[in-house]
């Protein structure tokens, strides 16, 4: 007599994302082990990522590496996209890369940019401030104080003068007592702060800040020094001028931080405060618009940002790396206290062994960076060559810990390999490498082909495991009983003539069973113009279905798909496992 087949539908598959931490028990269907160039759609699908189309018609000479990239906002009507390269190249554009590096010369590429007034302001660690205002070469911001000093001159207080007769990009002048200059210019001091008497005039020390971190907020500059614990912020409208004559100033967090080996990591703004991150320490002072009464609202101590790229405002919230995991600033609407969420807690543990093996020093984070997306839903953290991305399309960091949900998680590794990445003004992911710029979109990678050669339309592999499994969330009779899986019916959404394998495994063993299937070609129409709007999935898009005959045995099971995406988006909509009961497992006991 011939058994009947129990079918097990499992719907939207990996929906709950991947979780690594508890994935040899204790998980269902719902979670992944694995889930590789994967993103979920707005409908909880689990489909294959968008790949890295270039733009840049020919590459830089020798493929460089892309260590920087933003969007320059010169005004509402014109943009520029602005990158920075290992041969300390400044360049803008996506089609064709423009050098406009100049006369400037640097050694830190890693440079952190900020929108100032139409006009564009960079810093890297130990490296002059660069100003680029769209039009011919960049040059130092040093360079744009408009005045040389001058022998015989009546100055007023608050003018401020760049010297002469010993020229430098490390201090200027400010006037600080009224008068008149002498007929030989003054040997000057370079200590920030000290002052010089210039026949009745009296000019005082403003040293430059050189560090790696900016930030353009409520009409002012602030950069770090290099020192990494001193903050300058400029006057009032002012990029170039941080003399607390004229209303500029700064912060220094020696005192605040209490530790020798601490340094500030990253500055930001929330919540119409000032945010300032180190590496073992976050603070959060009121009054930004008026930094001469900042105040501390509040210091959370023992948990700071290790990484100044993967600080992301994402509306409600900030995200930041720490030595934990990635983190959720969020804050009570009485600012009473910051409860620190981890959004990473799924997969904690692997986060945190891909940032002890690409944060090779205290202050070399470069290796690490991020982006986020309101239109995807999703924040891109970048460690080394392999991405994790949290998908925010369907919850958000609550402002307290009972209702806290963590974001889903996928993976990202193939052929994506950027060097950087960033979101512009319309939304669209642009990312660099190689000595190109390209977006996140399309389904074929540019990259590197199996001939150590860079070429177009380049597959790659999506790969989804589910946790290991005893199907007690079907039905409780089934957690203790082997089972043998005959049958497994696949429901897709595009993909047109893919071929794909099922995969199955049976109590952590390593021998996994495949079966390829193809899946049939249709007249219809493959994808639609919409980026995950109702028109991505809209007109003739037909439903693939497939299915493969799988053998075996065990209490435990874990299902996959692999599939090589190539030209065509893919979806995993529902799973339909048939199996075959057998005796219950050694050692249980029947309820």
């Amino acid at each position: 007599m011939t058994t009947q087949l129990i079918p097990l539908n499992l719907d939207l598959p990996a929906r709950l994302g991947l979780n690594s931490e508890a994935v040899s028990g204790g998980l269902d269907s719902r979670w992944a082990a694995k889930a590789e160039n994967c993103v979920f759609d707005e409908f909880g699908r689990l489909c294959a990522r968008k790949a890295f189309k270039k733009d840049t018609t020919t590459p830089i000479s020798g493929n460089p590496t892309m260590d920087t990239l933003f969007e320059y906002v010169k005004s509402t009507s014109q943009t520029f996209m602005i990158s920075v390269n290992s041969d300390a190249e400044i360049r803008h554009g996506t089609t064709t890369l423009t050098d406009v590096t100049g006369s400037l010369s640097f050694t830190d590429t890693h440079f952190q940019f900020a929108n100032f007034d139409g006009k564009l302001v960079g810093a890297s660690q130990g490296e002059d401030p660069v100003h680029w205002d769209g039009t011919s070469n960049f040059v130092t911001l040093y360079s744009t104080i408009p005045n040389n000093y001058a022998t015989a001159t009546a100055y007023v207080l608050g003018d401020i003068v760049k010297p002469v007769a010993s020229a430098t990009t490390d201090y200027y002048l400010v006037c600080t007592t009224a008068g008149t200059t002498a007929g030989t210019e003054p040997t000057w001091s370079a200590v920030n702060g000290a002052t010089t008497t210039d026949n009745t005039a009296t000019w005082t020390t403003v040293t430059y800040p050189k560090g790696r971190c900016i930030l353009s907020a409520y009409g002012r500059v602030w950069i770090l020094s290099e020192d990494r614990t001193t903050i300058r912020y400029s006057a009032l409208g002012l990029a170039y001028d941080f003399s607390t004559t004229n209303g500029g100033g700064l912060i220094d967090t020696t005192a605040i931080f209490g530790r020798n080996d601490d340094s500030v990591t990253a500055i930001a703004t929330f919540n119409n405060n000032l945010v300032i991150f180190s590496r073992f320490n976050t603070l959060i002072y009121s009054n930004i618009s008026d930094p001469s009464n900042l105040t501390i609202v509040d210091q959370v101590v023992g948990t700071g940002c290790i990484a100044r790229d993967t600080v992301e405002n994402i509306g409600n919230d900030i995200i930041f790396l720490s030595y934990q995991g990635l983190r959720s600033l969020g804050r009570t609407i009485q600012l009473e206290k910051v409860p620190l969420q981890d959004l990473s807690v799924n997969v904690r543990n692997e986060v945190i062994a891909e940032v002890q093996s690409n944060l090779v020093g205290v202050t070399n984070d470069e290796a690490i960076k991020s982006t986020y997306s309101p239109v995807d839903g999703i924040y891109i953290l970048k460690l080394g060559n392999y991405y994790y991305v949290f998908d925010f399309k369907k919850s958000f960091p609550s402002d307290n810990d009972i209702n806290f949900i963590p974001p889903r998680i996928t993976t990202w590794g193939g052929g994506f390999g950027a060097d950087s990445i960033t979101l512009s003004r319309d939304g669209t992911i642009y990312a660099a490498k190689a000595g190109a710029v390209g977006t996140y979109s399309g389904y074929s990678e540019w990259g590197l082909d199996t001939d150590g050669t860079y070429a177009e339309n380049i597959p790659y592999l999506m790969t989804y495991r589910s946790a290991w499994t005893h199907m007690g969330e079907v039905s409780p009779e089934l957690a203790n009983r082997i089972k043998m899986v005959k049958k497994i019916y696949g429901s897709f959404k595009g993909g047109i003539g893919y071929d794909i394998d099922f995969v199955l495994g049976y109590d952590f063993r390593d021998n996994e069973t495949r079966r390829t299937k193809s899946l049939a070609v249709s007249n219809g129409d493959q994808w639609s113009l919409g980026e995950w709007g109702l028109a991505e999935w809209s007109g003739n898009t037909e439903n693939r279905n497939a299915f493969a005959n799988m053998a075996g045995s065990g209490e435990r099971i874990q299902l996959g798909i692999d599939c090589n995406i190539n030209g065509a988006g893919f979806c995993i909509q529902t799973l339909t496992v048939f199996i075959k009961l057998g005796r219950l497992e050694r050692g249980s006991t029947k309820q």
